[in-house]
């Protein structure tokens, strides 16, 4: 026999409504299947190197990698982070490069080269070498690539524990729009990958530095907007995960 429940709808107005029992539980069950479905996915996509860099999935990509002072206490973190992405995420890429940016702008190669075994095992040499000092030309680092007369990679990837060192506002505006000019007729896609030194959320950790410091959901924010000038994703991650 049917049987009638009240069943208070959307708008405020109540319904009369009968649920077939069958028909419930097939919904359960595909349901359960759904939220499971997603449940592996989610944890997919924060295992590995994807936790910290996403899905990379453009063929021709550069990073930008901030060796600031503010991390010179975490450089082995930024390594590890370098090392897990050359690992699982470049084979079968068609190119790759990679820039610093600190008390100078430097990449590994003159121009994007294929992510051969050799030029892999390079790139993790260089990565070994490396050493924080001075600030955050995040703007200059962006120049560099956009302006390539050979072009601009397909996807770029920003690595940093922070917003730049000059004004925090007027900066990440300026940067912003430059990344919203660079890309006019251009299929580049900005992802900016955030690590949180220390779990602070003050976007550092060294003991001296720029003197512009901002909180950890203003840092987040600032990375926000430019991914989002950029059409990409913003990533945060921290010492933990």
């Amino acid at each position: 026999q049917k049987a009638m429940t009240q069943f208070e709808w959307h708008n405020g107005t109540v319904k009369n409504m009968h649920v077939d029992l069958p028909t419930l539980h097939n919904y359960q069950k595909q349901l359960g299947q759904a939220v499971r479905t997603y449940e592996q996915r989610v944890s997919w996509l924060s295992s590995g190197s994807r936790r910290i860099w996403g899905t990379v999935c453009e063929m021709r990509l550069a990073v930008l990698v901030d060796l600031s002072e503010m991390n010179a206490n975490y450089l082995v973190h930024v390594q590890h982070s370098m090392r897990l992405l050359l690992q699982t995420q470049l084979t079968g890429k068609e190119s790759f490069n990679i820039i610093t940016f600190g008390m100078d702008i430097q990449a590994f190669r003159p121009s994007p080269v294929p992510p051969s075994p050799e030029n892999l095992q390079a790139a993790w040499s260089w990565v070994l070498e490396w050493r924080c000092g001075g600030g955050r030309d995040l703007l200059g680092a962006l120049r560099l690539l956009l302006e390539d007369p050979e072009g601009p990679p397909e996807g770029i990837y920003v690595f940093t524990s922070g917003v730049p060192d000059q004004d925090l506002i007027k900066h990440l505006v300026a940067v912003c729009g430059y990344v919203e000019e660079a890309n006019l007729g251009q299929e580049v896609r900005l992802h900016a990958c955030l690590f949180s030194a220390g779990g602070s959320g003050s976007g550092g950790g060294g003991t001296s530095g720029p003197a512009c410091y901002a909180s950890g959901a203003e840092t987040a924010e600032a990375l926000r907007a430019l991914a989002r000038a950029g059409r990409g994703r913003l990533h945060c991650f921290s010492e933990q995960g």
